[in-house]
């Protein structure tokens, strides 16, 4: 970071606006009198980036940033980091007594040379705005938080010698900072992550592989036998089932034959001649004879039926007659009861008019009583609401009472306050006890390592089982292989024998075939030598039986090599799968070897006297075991360290869990205590409250300070009042309501019966109408039915004559009924009579049909035309033809039953050798018998026996496949698990390499080293020769060359010394850093050096200044802050600060 421009308000001891251009100024002294503000000026660039001064004490103090009776202060500073340029304002303000931060923002500008003058409309880019984020955009961009920003660039007034002082841990922790280490954390962590993946994809791929141990070559070599002999079985099957089928096709032509002789033959047995043929014709004409005489006679009864009708219709009518009967009678009755009714009617009017007259005066007697009901409920509802005034004044004066607990508030608080000072002391406990948990904690692996532990120990445990379950196997193996060498070696040895007995009986032969030729004298045919005597007779040599033995031995001696091969190759491959098994124990051991060595592993306690011991066991243990034994021994370790990690970690839990407690203890304290102070305050406006309430009544003012006082004192009050109201005004009034109440009562029951003899008086002259308005109606409807009857009756016969003409009417339909009955009995003997005649002609027609239906069938054998006029000639020429043909068919049967019978006994030897075949390859496959066959889908099922065996081939060639992708696969995943394995390790070895333990503690010693040497140069020109700087384990301390090379703790120097200690220590941080750090990771573009110079002597004056100029003369920028003037004269850009009794200024000096 390089200052550029620096704007400030309002500022501490800076009232007025004021910029610092610190433009070309990379060597610059701040200078003037003590307490002009030059401290002030890096206080300002400090609070700028961070939002706090190294000065303040604290991070979160604010409040020194306001000038004396300033309410607002504003900082704006331009800075360059690796070539960018950036902006950063706050202001502070005070409203009150409260104090805060407002509108912080980061900007970056797009233009690297902008001139950042606020003026100016340079376009920016925002980065953070608001406090947090600024702040932690500037750790970003600086590499440094605020403690490391004070420690490096910033050396302060009273801190110079922080870095020199500081402990091992926390200086270790600065320059692992400053070095960017903790990229090599990051790198760690990603490599236990890696690690952690790789573990898991391991197992993942290690029990995918457990599912393909069916997928062996033994496995493979079976499936491809199985399918060779299933492709030659199916060939086979596909001829033998085309063959049967053939068998089958004449089998049914001859069965068809059969079948349609049968049914012909039991067609010509079922002819017979019907019985009763010959009657038929005589029946049927008797009784067309019958069916005549019952018509005529029918149609005699229908002639007088009709005549009878014709007399009733033209005689008296039945309706009228009696309907005039009906009418004579309604008039009689009517006539005698008028009297009656004209007498009723009468009375009912006479009735009416008296209840009249009785209604009217209940409706006045109501009126007078309404009104004196009014009167009386008037004069009670105003003694009612005197009496409601003075008990509600009452019920508000009762509610004026000293509130629950008012007294005990004090005590209440009391009390809080003392729960929220032994809270913050149970926090402080708590606080102090979490920090030696947390270093043990630190100083333990973390539990993912463990688990990374067990999980490589569970693979250790899984290739020794897997090993020992080899082992039966792979000596099985061996044992076979050898017996499978003997065997073979022994039919070599007979395969050899039978070769010679062939090459021997090849020579007899010869020897037999040329004695036929030799002739004693002649030249031999072969060796052309003369044959003295030819040689006896020889046997004929077995040639054909020598041939057979070497055939049988070749191919009992391939067989036996190939048998050989196979187990040689299963041998083999056990014994490489042993040794792989066998060199990933090795690597596992390995890996668990270098993660026990772990610093944070080994260092554990439970680890370091359990690993001793292992030691000791391991010595005495033998080779057979060591295996085993380590892997126990290692499970033991681990297992144990599990242990005290867990303990360690429920300490830290239950350390933060007891934090966490205190602090809810605290927060329940502080809001007692808040609960308390409110209570009295609401208490306080409740009594405000009820005196306002009570403000009609004019109650004493609340005089008293104390709240139970005031309380006391309202309620005093207000219980006098009470007895002043009971005592008087409430007995009056409650005696006037009385009277009230009685009379109202009283003029209430006067109305009830008013209003009670009203309704029924009213009651009474509506039944009075409605019987009038009745009698009146019922006697006009009686004088209309008399009127209408007689206008009815004037056309019509007398009584008399009425009933003389109904007579004659019953007389005359008693005569047409009579006739109907003859009628139908006329016509049910007709239609019986027809029913037999058309019985008999059904039947005629029926025995014609028969006769037809018999021949029909018969057509297609040949049978003769037949005359069926006379229907018994007929039926007895087609049973004599029928009779004939059906011998002839019972003889032709015969032979064709002998021809089926023969072709039964060859499909039986046929499928028996079928099913046979199929057995011996142990197939499912059911071949139908033959009685099967003779059933519908019998040859179908024969017909898919060759489909299945092509099904079970196909099946074979699958699985052969199938065997043959799962070993590709398997071997993929044995090379997957390899790599994973490899990287699995790399990424263990990286991770502990990168531990905090290990390589960032040897970078962090590195680092000092190097800081070391180069300060300590510095150091000896400073201390012109005094001192060197040195370290041992990371603390500091000189070599004192004037006390004997004595080595000093730096502790001892004095403030001048220290100084120079010091600033040869801050120099060659602010030299080296830069290359230091990784990727350039942290940069001190710029140091500032604030007093301590006027503790040095002229000389080492001089070399100081000399120091700090070479030191500017490089690419960073060196602000020393002093009043030593003759440092001030050297350095070529120089900052007067004077303060006046305002404010502070700032004037520059130089180019």
């Amino acid at each position: 970071m390089r200052p550029l421009r620096l704007d400030i308000a309002g500022f501490a001891a800076f009232r007025d606006p004021i910029t610092v251009d610190f433009t070309d100024a990379d060597y610059f002294a701040l200078t003037g009198p003590t307490g002009s503000g030059k401290s002030t000026v890096i206080d300002t660039m400090t609070f700028a980036l961070y939002g706090s001064a190294p000065r303040w004490g604290s991070a979160a103090s604010i409040q020194y940033a306001l000038a004396p009776t300033a309410n607002r202060c504003t900082i704006r500073l331009v800075f360059d980091v690796a070539g960018q340029r950036y902006v950063v304002a706050r202001e502070v303000r005070r409203s009150g007594k409260q104090i805060t931060q407002k509108n912080p923002r980061l900007e970056r500008y797009l233009d690297p040379d902008a001139t950042g003058d606020p003026d100016t409309d340079e376009p920016t880019e925002s980065l953070a705005a608001d406090v947090s984020a600024v702040k932690q955009q500037v750790v970003e961009l600086l590499g440094l938080d605020f403690d490391d920003f004070c420690t490096c660039v910033v050396l302060p007034q009273g801190d110079f010698a922080t870095f020199l002082r500081a402990s091992v841990a926390e200086r270790q922790t600065i320059l692992l900072k400053l070095l960017g280490a903790r990229h090599y954390e990051t790198i760690g962590r990603l490599a236990n992550r890696r690690a952690a993946d790789a573990n898991a994809r391991i197992e993942a791929l290690q029990g995918q592989l457990n599912g393909y141990a069916d997928a062996t070559e033994e496995a493979e070599l079976t499936a491809r036998d199985r399918q060779q002999q299933l492709a030659a079985l199916a060939t086979m099957v596909s001829t033998e089932v085309a063959a049967l089928d053939d068998v089958l096709t004449a089998r049914a032509a001859t069965t068809a034959t059969i079948d349609r002789l049968t049914a012909q033959f039991r067609l010509l047995t079922t002819v017979e001649t019907p019985a009763g043929v010959g009657v038929l014709q005589q029946a049927l004409a008797a009784a067309d004879n019958a069916y005549a005489t019952a018509a005529q006679a029918e149609q005699e009864s229908r002639t007088a039926l009709q005549a009878a009708e014709d007399d009733l219709r033209t005689g008296p009518q039945r309706g009228p007659l009696e309907e005039t009967l009906r009418w004579h009678a309604a008039r009689t009755s009517d006539a005698a009861r008028r009297p009656e009714v004209v007498a009723a009617t009468a009375q009912a009017a006479t009735a009416l008019a008296a209840a009249e007259q009785t209604a009217e005066q209940a409706d006045r007697d109501l009126g007078l009583a309404r009104t004196e009901h009014e009167q009386c409920r008037a004069r009670q509802e105003q003694a009612s609401a005197a009496v409601s005034a003075i008990e509600e004044r009452l019920t508000l004066l009762a509610t004026v009472v000293v509130p629950a607990g008012t007294a005990d508030l004090g005590a209440a608080t009391d009390a809080a306050r003392s729960r929220w000072d032994q809270a913050v002391h149970r926090w402080e406990r708590a606080e102090a006890a979490i920090g030696p948990v947390v270093s043990v904690v630190d100083a333990l692996p973390e539990p993912g390592t463990i688990t990374a532990l067990q999980r490589t120990i569970d693979r250790q445990e899984k290739v020794l089982a897997q090993r020992a379950e080899l082992a039966p196997r792979l000596r099985q193996a061996a044992a076979e292989l050898d017996a499978a060498e003997k065997v073979t070696t022994k039919t070599r040895h007979d395969l050899d024998r039978a070769l010679a007995d062939l090459e021997q009986a090849r020579t007899q032969s010869a020897a037999a075939d040329l004695r036929t030729h030799l002739v004693v004298g002649h030249a031999c045919p072969v060796c052309d030598q003369t044959v003295a005597t030819v040689p006896d007779t020889l046997a004929a040599p077995a040639l054909d039986t020598a041939r057979a033995a070497v055939t049988k031995a070749e191919q009992l001696y391939r067989t036996l090599a190939q048998t050989e091969e196979t187990r040689k190759h299963r041998h083999t491959v056990l014994v490489a799968k042993d040794h792989a098994l066998a060199d990933q124990f090795e690597g596992l051991d390995e890996s668990i070897t270098d993660e026990l060595s772990d610093p944070l592993v080994a260092g554990a306690p439970s680890v370091s006297a359990r690993r001793e011991s292992a030691k000791s066991e391991s010595a005495d243990s033998t080779a057979d075991s060591s295996a085993a034994d380590r892997t126990r021994r290692y499970r033991e370790i681990v297992e144990a360290l599990r242990a005290e990690v867990d303990q360690a970690y429920r300490a830290h839990r239950a350390a933060v869990q007891e934090r966490r407690d205190a602090e809810q203890a605290c927060m329940g304290a502080q809001v007692a205590v808040e609960q308390t102070a409110a209570q009295a305050q609401q208490s306080w406006a409740s009594l405000h409250a009820k005196h306002g309430q009570l403000c009609e009544l004019d109650p004493p003012p609340v005089t008293a300070a104390g709240l139970i006082e005031a309380w006391q004192g309202l309620a005093d009050w207000a219980a006098a009042q009470r007895h002043h109201v009971t005592s008087a005004q409430l007995a009056t009034a409650q005696l006037g309501w009385q009277a009230a109440n009685a009379d109202l009562q009283a003029s209430t029951e006067r109305l009830r019966q008013a209003d009670t003899a009203a309704r029924t008086a009213a009651q009474q002259h509506r039944s009075a109408a409605v019987a009038e308005s009745n009698a009146r109606t019922e006697r006009t409807q009686l004088d209309a039915r008399l009127a209408e009857l007689e206008e009815m009756l004037a056309d019509r016969p007398s009584e008399a004559d009425a009933h003389i003409a109904l007579a004659e009417h019953r007389r005359l339909d008693d005569a047409a009924a009579t006739a109907r009955t003859q009628t139908q009995t006329a016509a049910r003997i007709r239609q019986q009579a027809e029913a037999e005649r058309d019985r008999l002609r059904h039947d005629r027609e029926a025995a014609r049909s028969a006769l037809q239906h018999s021949r029909e069938p018969l057509i297609p054998l040949g049978v003769p035309p037949i005359d069926d006029t006379d229907l018994a000639a007929g039926w007895a020429a087609l049973h004599d033809w029928a009779h004939t043909q059906a011998e002839d068919h019972q003889r032709t049967l015969a032979r064709q039953h002998a021809q089926r019978a023969a072709a039964d006994i060859d499909l039986a030897a046929r499928l028996t050798d079928l099913t046979a075949h199929l057995n011996s390859h142990q197939l499912t496959i059911a071949a139908p018998d033959l009685g099967r066959l003779d059933q519908p889908g019998g040859p179908a099922q024969l017909r898919r026996i060759p489909t299945e065996v092509e099904l079970a081939a196909e099946r074979a060639r699958s699985t052969t496949a199938e065997i043959s992708r799962r070993r590709t696969e398997a071997a993929g995943l044995r090379a997957t698990i390899a790599t994973d394995t490899e990287t699995e390790q790399v990424a263990r070895q990286l991770a502990r390499m990168m531990s905090a333990k290990q390589f960032p503690q040897w970078l962090a010693d590195a680092a000092l080293d190097t800081l070391v040497t180069d300060a300590s140069e510095s150091l000896l020109a400073l201390s012109s020769g005094q001192f060197e700087l040195a370290h041992e384990k990371g603390e500091f301390f000189v070599i004192d060359h004037t006390d004997a090379d004595s080595a000093r703790s730096v502790k001892t120097l004095s403030g001048g010394e220290t100084f120079q200690a010091s600033l040869a220590l801050a120099l060659a941080l602010s030299e080296q850093l830069s290359t230091l750090a990784a990727g350039g990771r942290t940069t001190l573009d710029s140091i500032f050096l604030d007093e301590g110079f006027g503790t040095l002597d002229p000389d080492a004056l001089e070399i100081v200044a000399s120091t700090l100029e070479n030191l500017a003369q490089g690419r960073r920028m060196v602000g020393v802050v002093t009043h030593v003037a003759a440092l001030a004269e050297r350095v070529p850009v120089r900052y007067l600060v004077s303060r006046d009794s305002r404010t502070s200024t700032i004037e520059r000096v130089g180019p």
